[in-house]
């Protein structure tokens, strides 16, 4: 699986996390964690749901590890980036844009 950047909230709050623009050439895949600030912001025992912006479920290419709070897409396809999921943690929502990149 190809690494990368560590995610990190900007300023507006969205979470954006940069994967190499090869990713789907040769159906690779990724794996990025939740930064520690949300992490640490979700209480035990708090229900965590993952959808697409649009309130869908997420593509069959990726998955998220609740235990690990880990992202993990396998076969990306061509076209499929970016995309934005949403991250709802009980009270608190982060928006996370996946978003291919040529560095």
């Amino acid at each position: 699986m190809n690494l990368v950047k560590d995610a990190s909230v900007n300023e507006s709050g969205l979470l954006m996390v940069y994967v190499p623009s090869t990713v789907h050439a040769a159906s690779e895949g990724f794996v990025f964690r939740l930064p520690a600030q949300i992490v640490t912001s979700i209480p035990e025992g708090t229900r965590v749901e993952i959808t697409t912006v649009e309130g869908n479920a997420l593509p069959t290419w990726l998955n998220f590890d609740l235990p690990t709070r880990t992202f993990n897409a396998n076969a990306v396809p061509a076209g499929a980036l970016p995309l934005r999921v949403v991250v709802h943690t009980g009270s608190r929502s982060y928006v996370v844009e996946i978003i291919e990149t040529n560095n």
